[in-house]
């Protein structure tokens, strides 16, 4: 097995599942969907339509996202918690 770096950095979301592209391909993807958002586009071996993308975002946006489709939650000192977790950020002395 080779570890190499992969140049896909941004993830399609779509109501069939989620995709990770390249930046070229995600413009591509966000161009096609607005030209004619009622095609269909060709995502790791399937057929996906336009119409099933809910947006393409960056890998840090996506890893917000996946924290909070579990249940997790920002307090407003920028710090994650899962779900029913409290936050004790305000007794750390700064």
């Amino acid at each position: 097995m080779t570890n190499s770096v992969s140049d896909k950095t941004m993830v399609v979301i779509s109501k069939v599942g989620d995709y990770w592209v390249n930046k070229r391909r995600a413009s591509a993807i966000m161009k096609i969907k607005e030209q004619n958002p009622n095609s269909s586009i060709e995502l790791d071996g399937s057929l996906i339509s336009c119409n099933v993308i809910d947006g393409i975002i960056t890998a840090s946006q996506y890893d917000d996202l996946n924290k909070k489709r579990r249940g997790a939650w920002c307090c407003k000192f920028g710090k994650w918690h899962e779900r029913n977790e409290q936050c004790a950020h305000h007794l750390v002395s700064r």
